[in-house]
């Protein structure tokens, strides 16, 4: 049997360098997190004042409502080498709609959950959720990936709903 052993860095093998970029992959996705609930926000807002309902009842078979969804796509730092210019390059995509559902998500939690032995550099890091969903849920606890990410690409998205029921 033939296994290939995996060695990921732990957060003290990474220089300063490369704690300052995650600390800014951080910053910049606990922006996202507000840009998101900013504009669905105003989805909403506009949504209803052109007269859109939100969980309406319109007769016995007849209803109408709305959904909000949001979506991180992180992109591949540009002097990464295995960048190709007319590709996506995606390294991973987030399924924001969470933050949308669960408004005590945004901000106020720290999810600094590093899973190494003894305290560590960003000990002190206030995690936003879109950072650890990144980190635990999509790259597994690789440090190398996290500092591949160089963009994102942020889509919200609000879904007009009817549904309608008869019977013959």
């Amino acid at each position: 049997m033939n296994q290939k052993t995996i060695f990921r860095r732990r957060l003290v093998d990474l220089t300063v360098h490369e704690l300052a970029r995650l600390r800014l992959l951080n910053d910049k996705l606990l922006k996202t997190e507000n840009w998101i609930h900013q504009r669905a926000a105003r989805c909403l807002l506009d949504y209803q004042s052109a007269g859109g309902l939100i969980r309406a009842r319109l007769d016995g078979h007849t209803y109408e409502d709305v959904e909000l969804n949001a979506a991180v796509t992180c992109i591949l730092r540009e002097t990464n080498p295995e960048f190709e210019s007319d590709e996506d390059n995606v390294i991973a995509k987030l399924n924001a709609k969470l933050l949308l559902d669960n408004k005590d998500v945004l901000g106020q939690e720290n999810w600094n959950e590093v899973w190494e032995p003894g305290p560590h550099p960003l000990s002190d890091m206030h995690f936003c959720w879109l950072f650890h969903d990144l980190f635990d849920h999509h790259l597994e606890g690789d440090w190398d990936k996290m500092l591949d990410v160089g963009g994102l690409l942020v889509e919200v998205t609000l879904a007009q709903q009817r549904d309608e029921y008869w019977e013959d």
